[in-house]
């Protein structure tokens, strides 16, 4: 008995250190190239895991919040909760528009960190954003606005081809991992068509 669960223990090790080794290490480079091809062309997506609001506790947010960088321009589509210290006559749109960056630089300060800070102003406000992005591709953002309380989020860099980066192991992802893999969507697959015979029969098929 005690030999067998030496012999069992033994295939759990041998199996783990294949798991990390030579696939978790070539997903790792795949996912470095693929942040550092992202942020040199300045095509960019975050999909949002959770907010930290100034004046209450984090929560994890649902499914669809994100910020992209395309270019010179900033996409946020970002949740908000906060106090609005000022407010204008344009109808609210919080951290919800698409605008021009009108100033944008780009930092090393670890050897796996780049720090993006940006600047945007919409109708109702002037915003600095403040993006970290690490190789691994998770993302930290904080947002400051001269007229209301600041606000960070954490993510995940996506790419259109494999959704929101964070699996680490091909075929024993957490279940974070698994979470995002179920709701995120597939850019590349097409609705499955109905055969013809079958078609056929649903229309010819007349209500009793």
């Amino acid at each position: 008995m005690k030999l067998y669960k030496n012999i069992v223990g033994a295939f759990l090790v041998l199996l783990a250190v294949g798991c990390a080794s030579p696939k978790s290490a070539e997903r790792a480079a795949e996912t470095q190239k693929a942040v550092a091809e992202a942020l040199a062309n300045r095509h960019l997506r975050i999909e949002i895991r959770s907010m930290n609001p100034f004046r209450n506790a984090s929560r994890t947010v649902s499914y669809g919040f994100y910020l992209a960088i395309n270019g010179d321009t900033l996409e946020s589509r970002l949740p908000y909760m906060g106090q609005v210290h000022q407010t204008t006559a344009v109808s609210p749109e919080g951290l919800n528009f698409d605008a021009t960056i009108i100033g944008y630089s780009e930092t090393r300060p670890k050897k796996d960190l780049t720090r993006i800070e940006l600047n945007v102003r919409t109708r109702e406000d002037l915003y600095h954003y403040i993006v970290e992005v690490y190789d691994s591709g998770s993302a930290y953002i904080r947002v400051r606005a001269q007229n209301r309380d600041s606000i960070s989020f954490d993510g995940n860099v996506s790419l259109r081809n494999r959704g929101a980066i964070g699996d680490d192991c091909e075929g024993n992802a957490g279940e974070q991992g698994q979470n995002r893999a179920q709701l995120r969507p597939n850019y590349l697959s097409k609705p499955a068509k109905m055969p013809l015979h079958k078609r056929r029969t649903r229309l010819l098929r007349h209500p009793k």
